[in-house]
């Protein structure tokens, strides 16, 4: 949907986020480039706050965030790890009844 740049707004207690229209249908792929994706998706709901960091906790206690007065499970991983795809399938499993 969007990563660097998200337009973002609240409706009936859910956020929602969209790509400006410069980047809609564009995502960058480290190492490969800018490449097009269709079709774009027009809006999704934000359901959860994905930060990437260097370093991470083992155990980390739950984290939550505030955006435009909705509260949203968050997650820190590295963004490193080669596995990262597979630690974040993982954790949105886990997290599937929070989310």
């Amino acid at each position: 949907m969007a990563d660097d740049r998200v337009i973002v707004w609240r409706s009936a207690g859910a956020l929602y986020g969209k790509a400006p229209i410069s980047l809609n249908g564009l995502i960058e792929v480290r190492g490969v480039g800018v490449i097009n994706v269709e079709p774009p998706l027009p809006f999704v709901e934000i359901r959860l706050v994905l930060d990437l960091a260097p370093s991470v906790e083992r155990t980390p206690e739950p984290l939550s965030t505030e955006i435009a007065g909705v509260r949203l499970p968050q997650l820190i991983l590295n963004g490193q790890d080669v596995d990262l795809p597979l630690r974040l399938s993982a954790a949105l499993a886990a997290m599937q009844h929070r989310i």
